[in-house]
């Protein structure tokens, strides 16, 4: 069952991450400077304020972000991996990476001396108050800049930031429309590709966040042979995370997003992978199982609380199973642990495995007669 259901999960999670990707606009708090209406959102942390958000309402149908061109993209377009837009203008180039493969976005911007020059002022915002501009984003009907990097930075200064940068946005989104064409909309060929890796990898990561919580709550059944689970599921991870590097080659090679979509797909794609096939095989093994139950009838010889910081296990020290010779460990709930007492006898049922892997899938204590 849980098997089914980690698969399902993954394709709904990929689907929800998918649509809010495509859909969601973050909400924040209006405020207006010079008569020109604006949003913000902080972001604040337990070292204070961590970044926030400023935008304006602009023109739908738009998908494109601008940030600071660093050598790690100038390293991928080198390689050949990635291919941005080249408006001619020196300045521009060497200063911004165009997160956008929209051929008519790109004329606007090579015919459009004021855009280039609005974009660049924004990045010139940095010096002036001593924060990280991480991208200018134009999605969903909003135009807005993210800010980083606030070490020296107060909620206050805020309306300062917003009295130059809302009239820079507001200049940007203004040309925007003046040489806009309908046929615009949703013309990058790239946009739903990035969103369907991106929801795919992110899907994995919470399906398989979310049912390692599960296996690791819940004591029995429990596998006892975790190094082969473990290799196995670096193994199909490893083939995962080829098949994401083919699919990001094929779908984004040659477009400006490939080395950005690429690097979060192998990070949050890799992690999810490992995740979800840990607890798919672990579950596939457990639940195809059709070997028979081999009882064990233990002795308890001891039982330890072991308190860390912010976990506490309960622990038996059995004998009369695997090793007779050897006490073996055996971590339960609290509740059973407090019904036990030194000397009980416990009955253990452990069972092959479908795929190998060795697991208990009882442990009861034996009322004495």
């Amino acid at each position: 069952m849980w098997f089914l259901i980690g698969l399902c999960f993954v394709v709904v999670a990929s689907a929800c991450i998918a649509y809010v990707g495509v859909t969601h606009i973050w909400k924040g708090i209006p405020g207006e400077v010079d008569g020109l209406a604006y949003i913000y959102n902080i972001r604040e942390g337990k070292l204070g304020l961590q970044g926030f958000f400023l935008g304006v309402e602009a023109t739908t149908g738009y998908d494109y972000a601008f940030k600071r061109e660093t050598g790690f993209d100038r390293f991928f377009k080198k390689m050949g991996l990635s291919k941005e837009f080249q408006s001619g203008d020196e300045d521009f180039d060497n200063l911004i990476y165009v997160l956008s493969d929209n051929k008519q976005l790109h004329r606007q911007i090579v015919h459009n001396a004021e855009i280039r020059e609005a974009i660049q002022n924004l990045f010139k915002l940095e010096s002036q108050y001593n924060f990280k501009l991480k991208e200018v984003r134009h999605r969903a009907g909003r135009l807005w800049i993210k800010i980083a990097g606030l070490s020296e930075f107060r909620k206050e200064d805020i309306p300062k930031v917003a009295s130059t940068a809302v009239p820079v946005l507001k200049t940007v989104s203004e040309s925007l429309i003046q040489s806009q064409s309908r046929s615009l909309r949703w013309k990058d060929p790239f946009i739903i590709r990035s969103v369907l890796l991106l929801s795919l990898s992110a899907g994995l990561l919470a399906n398989g966040l979310i049912h390692l919580v599960r296996v690791f709550w819940i004591d029995i059944p429990f596998t006892m042979d975790q190094i082969p689970l473990f290799v196995d599921a670096l193994s199909l991870t490893a083939v995962i995370v080829v098949m994401f590097l083919i699919a990001v080659l094929l779908l984004l090679g040659r477009s400006s997003r490939a080395h950005i979509v690429l690097l979060e797909v192998l990070l949050i794609g890799g992690i999810g992978a490992f995740a979800t096939s840990l607890v798919e095989l672990r579950d596939l093994n457990i639940e195809w199982d059709n070997s028979p139950g081999q009882e064990f009838d233990l002795v308890l010889e001891n039982k330890k609380i072991h308190r860390r910081r912010r976990a506490t296990s309960y622990n038996l020290y059995v004998t009369g199973w695997l090793d007779s010779e050897r006490r073996e460990k055996i971590t339960v709930s609290s509740e059973f642990y407090d019904s036990l007492k030194i000397g009980d006898r416990l009955r253990l049922v452990q069972r092959e495995g479908y795929l190998g892997y060795r697991w208990v899938e009882a442990l009861e204590k034996i009322k004495s007669h």
